[in-house]
């Protein structure tokens, strides 16, 4: 069911980031309302009023971190808790919260930020590799083409840096992006922790 392409397809990017920052069910299921009309599949199939957007670089993001942050907490828990199915939808799924849904759509749009788009992507790689590190053995040995479909839409991290606004001759610039990558990727070290 994970993978069934949801009814309900009209969020964009930003709006699967809010969805996900949303801490409880109540929140969530005042923003599916707040967008929307009758449900179908329990789901709202009508906007009603777009978002307004927050277009400030801390609302951008810090947005972003959070949303993955949550995203990342939730996949974790359901993981922990044996409800591989919903991780499952969530992680690799296509339904209208799922992380391929997202990408998909950030990558498709035209008139996107390109540092907004590089970040979200940067954040999705993370998010995969954590969750792969973690759960390789249990959970990933039978979703083999559910994480090669994501890998796929991950594999175009090099074309947004690629496209990011840098001139051919600004080698420093470049440099501080390849030295980001790599640090924004490192896994992060609690103090205490062994190297």
């Amino acid at each position: 069911m994970g993978y069934r392409p949801s009814l309900w397809t009209e969020l964009t990017p930003e709006e699967i980031l809010e969805y996900w920052s949303l801490l409880t069910a109540a929140q969530r299921a005042a923003f599916l309302e707040r967008l929307t009309g009758d449900s179908l599949e329990g789901l709202p199939t009508a906007i009603k009023d777009p978002l307004k957007s927050h277009d400030t670089l801390f609302d951008r993001y810090a947005g972003i971190y959070h949303a993955f942050g949550c995203l990342s907490r939730h996949i974790e828990t359901a993981l922990d808790e044996r409800r591989e199915a919903e991780a499952e939808t969530r992680l690799l799924g296509a339904k209208y919260d799922s992380l391929p849904s997202l990408l998909e759509k950030t990558l498709a749009r035209d008139d996107a930020d390109p540092i907004a788009s590089y970040v979200t992507l940067l954040c999705a790689r993370q998010l995969r590799d954590d969750v792969v590190g973690r759960y390789r053995d249990d959970f990933f040995k039978t979703r083999k083409k559910g994480l090669a479909a994501l890998d796929r839409l991950l594999a175009r991290l090099p074309d947004l840096k690629n496209a990011l606004p840098l001139s051919d001759d600004d080698h420093e610039r470049a440099a501080f992006l390849d030295w980001y990558e790599s640090a924004f990727l490192r896994p992060a070290r609690v103090p205490g922790d062994r190297p």
